[in-house]
């Protein structure tokens, strides 16, 4: 990435389009904390990611960030409850593994995940001999069948019905569709009550008209709660849903657009395919807004 200043604020809907390599992922995941940028700051909130240890930036992403990614990442062995769930009992990881074996075996299956590992950055405690999640007797809380505990259990399920889906709460992931797969996730990104929601190509895999309803998911969480979201795509019917779109070009921003729709988005996208001239050297800032910014950016020289 080329020196890049950015302020996304509270109650946003923000996309990022441009070319494959142009810096999409870069900077999605030097925005929310998943990689560091070599120079300059990201601030979320009012809290600089650079000044956070690696735990305190792990607690930052559980419990002030929610991702949505192409694929729903759902854990097969678990009730769709329960993966809207997983976040809240992440965060309280080793009390929880006094629970039920049944969620510890999947946790610790989890935790031999890279994607787990690189999400939380904080395996749960294992028995080396068995490599199952140890137990800490001081924290044994005798949580119910689905190790989630009555608060858990009530976000979850206003999560899910948030959703449309409040009557699969107790089915299994192979049970839904695609859409309804991508639903969930949705509902898990929400379940923390984040700051800011972080969705990389969501509507990738999905055909037009499910696509339609996860976008308008995304639309209604910012619209009626007050969400913040950052949305990567390539889709122009999916960006113009958003409220501003930022446009990349070989690691820096090219434009922005404020309002467009889904023709408006394609000719652009086809003008920059076609006069490489348009990228501009320097840094374009959004434009100017009064609301508290959630997300910010700003650069100290080059950062990559």
């Amino acid at each position: 990435m080329h020196p890049l200043d950015l302020t996304v604020p509270s109650g946003r809907f923000l996309a990022v389009m441009g070319p494959s390599g142009c810096g999409k992922s870069t900077l999605l995941q030097c925005a929310a904390g998943l990689d560091r940028p070599t120079g300059g700051t990201v601030r979320i909130g009012g809290t600089d990611l650079s000044s956070l240890s690696e735990t305190r930036l792990t607690r930052l992403r559980r419990e002030r960030l929610g991702f949505v990614f192409q694929a729903h990442n759902l854990v097969p062995s678990l009730s769709v409850l329960e993966n809207v769930a997983l976040p809240l009992m992440l965060g309280r990881a080793r009390s929880m593994f006094a629970g039920p074996r049944r969620l510890a075996r999947t946790l610790a299956a989890l935790s031999e995940s890279p994607e787990y590992v690189h999400y939380t950055g904080d395996p749960p405690p294992c028995d080396r001999t068995h490599q199952t999640p140890r137990a800490d007797p001081r924290t044994s809380t005798g949580r119910g069948p689905s190790g989630t505990t009555a608060g858990d259990e009530l976000r979850a399920r206003d999560a899910l019905a948030a959703v449309g889906l409040a009557e699969r709460a107790d089915a299994s992931p192979a049970e839904l569709s695609g859409g309804q797969s991508q639903r969930v996730a949705i509902a898990r990104a929400l379940v923390t009550r984040p700051d800011i929601v972080f969705a990389d190509e969501p509507t990738g895999a999905l055909d037009p008209a499910t696509a339609q309803e996860v976008l308008a998911l995304l639309r209604r969480a910012v619209d009626r709660d007050g969400h913040t979201v950052v949305m990567v795509t390539h889709d122009p019917v999916a960006a113009a849903r958003a409220d501003e779109i930022l446009f990349l070009g070989q690691g820096r921003v090219v434009d922005c657009l404020e309002g467009a729709d889904p023709d408006q988005v394609r000719r652009f996208m086809g003008a920059l395919g076609r006069d490489a001239e348009r990228r501009r050297a320097g840094p374009v800032k959004a434009p100017a807004d009064t609301r508290t910014p959630v997300l910010s950016t700003a650069h100290e020289g080059a950062a990559r």
